[in-house]
């Protein structure tokens, strides 16, 4: 499959967006609520192992083959009761859930076989080597690809469409440059960037300004959102931040975004593309739509799905001129150089965790990429070799949302309401992509 068509099959799909019309419950829409209870029971008496990113904390959690062989039972048990509802007469929101349930039972028997094979392959505990190096190494990787982003998608695929947006990213940055009067100065260009004029140094003057930004955002919301009565996000800095703390942070226990004041220096650039990430509208808008609508969902908190939460994230970002942010070129420039960082991550995953990449490799691909961002490298590279595929779900999970809002535009037309589609998008709570368009009809 070309990289410029990547996920293309899905475009044809309409988003299940008219499932959630009031309709009176169903016989088989009961019959998939108890169904679902009890699955969820019998998954929380597994005492599975929780959400962790790190490849050998995931090797080193997977349990016994008699635990393994519970788990297994109890998917197939729950696989076999579900060919006892009919799909055609349920209703609503209840036609997504089982759509969900197919998913987590065909993805988690293939978690389980899997993992039967490392137990019986495994020697030793895991190294921090990478998880190439690991028994079954690859076949891990190529199951979290589908774990992780819920989309039937290869690594040469990924790292097609990674190298297809570097290119893209880095057209737009030339762009700005030329904009900014720099089209033939590129020492130049980032000589001025690294200048001071754009790095804050006092705290109380970033929350200050943060605080401004996210003002201004939630004056502009009801032009892109239905609901705009949510918590109010509040604003500090990473305690103890170091040289692997990431960029940003948002804590959904205290509605807080945290920022990175490593070393006394926090740059302006950045502020913009990471208010509408970490806060409103990303995560923590889509926390609080979570919150609010408080889903009957059983299976509402045994999985994750990361493209959707880091997906809708990132795709945010986009929606920053719309409201009032971006307003110089160099915020919307911050934005682009981030951008570029995780176009390139996806492209620099694949190679280190699936393709046999050393840390030089990829090191040189950056350098290649990536200017005026050396400081950061190694933190990245060594944060992809121990959380093998995370990277992949911020670019992926946005290109599918951006293709789902195109397609809605071309179908709609003047009835299109980007509000609508926002809601439709978050109102389930998190979904594995593929549930979130209906099937083909042949």
């Amino acid at each position: 499959m070309a990289a410029s068509k990547i996920y293309t099959w899905l475009l044809c799909l309409p988003l299940l967006f008219l499932l959630s019309r009031s309709q009176p419950a169903s016989n088989q829409d009961q019959k998939l609520q108890a169904l679902l209870q009890n699955f969820a029971i019998g998954y929380r008496a597994l005492n599975m192992p929780g959400v962790t990113l790190s490849y050998i904390d995931r090797l080193e959690r997977i349990q016994d083959t008699q635990g393994l062989v519970k788990q297994e039972q109890l998917f197939k048990q729950a696989a076999a009761d579900a060919k006892e509802i009919d799909p055609t007469k349920l209703t609503g929101k209840y036609k997504v859930y089982y759509r969900q349930l197919l998913y987590e039972l065909d993805l988690n028997q293939r978690r389980i076989a899997l993992e039967k094979k490392f137990k019986q392959q495994a020697k030793q505990p895991p190294t921090a080597d990478g998880i190439l190096y690991q028994p079954l190494g690859k076949e891990f990787y190529t199951y979290w690809l589908q774990e992780y982003l819920s989309l039937p998608v290869t690594p040469d695929e990924l790292k097609a469409f990674g190298m297809q947006e570097v290119q893209n990213v880095k057209q737009q940055i030339r762009q700005v440059r030329r904009q900014l009067g720099y089209a033939n100065d590129s020492a130049g260009f980032y000589t001025h960037l690294n200048s001071s004029r754009f790095i804050l140094t006092k705290e109380k003057e970033i929350i200050s300004r943060y605080q401004q930004k996210y003002e201004i955002v939630m004056q502009h919301l009801p032009k892109l959102f239905l609901v705009t009565d949510i918590r109010p996000l509040y604003f500090t800095k990473i305690a103890d931040a170091d040289k692997d703390s990431p960029p940003g942070v948002y804590a959904p226990h205290n509605t807080t975004f945290l920022f990175n004041f490593y070393r006394q220096r926090h740059n302006t650039r950045s502020m913009d593309f990471l208010l509408l990430h970490e806060g409103v509208p990303g995560h923590h808008y889509q926390s609080e739509r979570r919150r609010q609508l408080n889903s009957e969902n059983p299976m509402g908190n045994l999985f994750w799905y990361f493209a959707y939460s880091e997906g809708w994230a990132a795709y945010t970002e986009e929606l920053g001129q719309e409201l009032g942010l971006y307003q110089t070129p160099y915020e919307y420039l911050g934005k682009l150089e981030w951008d570029l960082v995780r176009s390139a991550r996806v492209v620099m995953d694949v190679g280190l965790n699936y393709d046999g990449w050393t840390k030089e490799q990829a090191m040189a691909f950056w350098k290649e990429h990536i200017p005026n961002q050396d400081d950061i490298a190694q933190r990245e590279i060594d944060r992809m070799l121990r959380w093998p595929v995370q990277v992949h779900t911020y670019k992926v999970g946005a290109d599918f949302i951006l293709k789902q809002l195109q397609q809605e535009k071309q179908q709609k037309g003047s009835d299109f309401d980007i509000r609508a589609f926002h809601e439709a998008f978050l109102k389930y709570g998190p979904l594995p992509l593929v549930v979130l368009v209906e099937e083909e009809r042949g």
